[in-house]
């Protein structure tokens, strides 16, 4: 009897992770300043803590200061790094520095990688069944379309370059959030790619929040630039060895 692909249940729940915690949480708020150390206004330098001895000081993130250390004035600045490189079960890309990233493997699985900015997002899932990509794709663009609404959802198909290959996608494009009057403030972009190598089967999803639905974010046009430069995905698996009752033919 054939393996199960996977449970509804498993990937709806995955999905919901996605849509939910990156997708709308982000929508909701896309000037939020997401630094993460201390925190700070819109519009202002994020700050951090810089202790030398017992000697602490607040320096803001991007602009030059000053502090003294034996007596003499040093002048030094604190830029964040342009981009960090992601390099596991396989698979290697670049992104945004600023982006925050976490690892969630509680579940055996499925293990959900989440780099997430400002306004845009990115997941990769690693599935550790024997799955079809283009599957696991099928079922991902089908329950994020039927949690936003079918008529509500404009779907397309994309490719995404890497270094050594190219991936074929599908990009679904819905309203993140309503005012009173029905019109629709923020638009979400969500692209699924999905692929395999010899570690798993991989979903790979980038998305961006759009308060102009007509323009992309800067951050999300980084990111997919970085990642296009950058994407390695390993050696797909290797071809299954044919089992005994005939070939595909049935002859």
């Amino acid at each position: 009897m054939p393996k199960p692909l996977f449970t509804q249940r498993s990937t709806q729940a995955i999905t919901f992770l996605l849509v939910a915690a990156v997708g709308l949480a982000v929508a909701a708020r896309p000037a939020q300043a997401q630094d993460g150390a201390t925190g700070s206004p819109d519009g202002a330098a994020p700050k951090y803590k810089l202790t030398i001895d017992s000697q602490v000081y607040d320096v803001p993130v991007g602009e030059a200061f000053a502090v003294r250390i034996d007596g003499r004035r040093v002048a030094m600045r604190l830029d964040p790094e342009a981009f960090r490189t992601f390099d596991e079960a396989g698979v290697s890309f670049n992104f945004p520095g600023a982006y925050q990233s976490d690892k969630n493997d509680a579940d055996q699985a499925v293990t959900i990688w989440t780099f997430q900015g400002k306004t845009s997002a990115v997941m990769l899932q690693r599935y550790s069944s024997e799955l079809d990509p283009f599957a696991l794709r099928d079922v991902l663009v089908g329950n994020i379309v039927e949690r936003y609404g079918e008529k509500r959802v404009e779907r397309r198909t994309v490719k995404l370059r890497g270094q050594e290959r190219s991936y074929e996608g599908i990009q679904i494009e819905a309203p993140g959030g309503a005012a009173a009057d029905g019109d629709y403030k923020t638009r979400v972009l969500q692209n699924v790619f999905t692929f395999a190598n010899r570690q798993g089967v991989f979903a790979l999803i980038v998305q961006d929040a759009r308060s102009n639905p007509d323009e992309e974010s800067s951050e999300y046009r980084d990111a997919l630039k970085l990642m296009g430069a950058s994407l390695v995905t390993g050696p797909e698996p290797a071809p299954t060895a044919p089992t005994d009752g005939g070939d595909a033919g049935g002859r």
